[in-house]
């Protein structure tokens, strides 16, 4: 009983921890998938992409430098939110820039 009772409340302790580390992999796979339908459809630009692409490597390293503890504090998270936040206002901008692959010429780079 006692056992299983400690089992328990070791895993819900781990659990803030475990759900934001999936919420961020899922956001940034997210981000990821929009810059790629945005390359496939014209919308964003080769550059655009590009850049885009770098924002959320930086992302990336980020968040792994925070969790390179183990866990985030709730100052980390709100950073790391606040980047990703930036990010998809920045996919959005790019993809409604006006700014478009000529339909003529081939898809180039990824």
């Amino acid at each position: 009983m006692i056992r299983t009772t400690a089992f328990a409340l070791a895993a819900l302790m781990a659990l803030p921890t475990v759900a934001s580390a999936h919420s961020n992999d899922a956001r940034m796979t997210e981000q990821a998938g929009m810059i790629e339908r945005g390359r496939q459809d014209g919308s964003i630009t080769w550059t655009e992409g590009v850049k885009l692409r770098q924002e959320q490597r930086q992302i990336g390293r980020v968040y792994s430098d925070f969790m390179s503890d183990g866990r985030l504090t709730a100052q980390e998270r709100r950073i790391v939110h606040r980047l990703q936040n930036e990010a998809e206002r920045n996919i959005f901008r790019a993809a409604d820039n006006n700014r478009q692959r000529l339909s003529v010429l081939p898809r180039v780079g990824r």
